[in-house]
């Protein structure tokens, strides 16, 4: 396969993985308590979108190995550096808090997850979108749709739908509640969309 071609399949798996996580995040919660009521498995499948990010990562990746012009674009664009530098820090003082027995591996891992996972999402997006018209194009309706649907659930759940409705899809007191009250009073209810 060369090079052009290879830069084309990586280029359209990328963007069909990061519409996946686009159209799906809105609806990572739902999914992932409703599978797991199930299947099993919650914290497994609460980890789906970041098994996407890191095959979205190593496509990026693979995308910007192919082309030195924009190899060259993100090792002296500023933003790239700074994103760069507070990666760095994220992991140093996660390794040092771990090395000092302040924090168990697992939260230092957790930690470098939740800390640095939107600019590694913003990354790869930079690098598909640099790449492709079609996202770029269609990114709008790819958050839009699925936030429009979200909000239609949540006037739903507000006004049509039981209270509990979620009660039915595996929400409860071992993964979501489904729903959630002011001072403890049914009469004042919290929308969960």
């Amino acid at each position: 396969m060369n090079r052009t071609r290879a830069h084309q399949l990586l280029v359209r798996s990328l963007i069909a993985i990061l519409a996946v996580i686009f159209i799906l995040l809105p609806f990572h919660a739902f999914l992932t308590v409703w599978g797991s009521s199930l299947l099993g498995h919650y914290t497994v499948l609460r980890l789906w979108k970041e098994v996407l990010l890191v095959v979205a990562g190593l496509m990026a990746i693979g995308i910007v190995c192919l082309k030195p012009k924009l190899r060259q674009k993100i090792v002296t664009n500023h933003l790239w550096r700074i994103i760069a530098l507070y990666i760095l820090v994220t992991l140093v003082w996660a390794g040092v808090a771990y090395w000092r027995d302040s924090v168990t591996a697992k939260a230092a891992l957790y930690g470098i997850l939740i800390n640095t996972r939107f600019l590694i999402m913003f990354m790869i997006v930079w690098v598909a979108s640099s790449q492709s018209a079609w996202l770029r194009r269609y990114w709008q309706r790819l958050v839009a749709y699925p936030a429009a649907l979200v909000v239609g659930f949540g006037l739903a759940q507000r006004w049509l739908l039981p209270y509990d409705v979620l009660r039915h899809f595996g929400y409860g007191p071992n993964t979501i509640e489904p729903y959630q009250t002011i001072d403890h009073k049914v009469s004042y209810l919290r929308v969960m969309s």
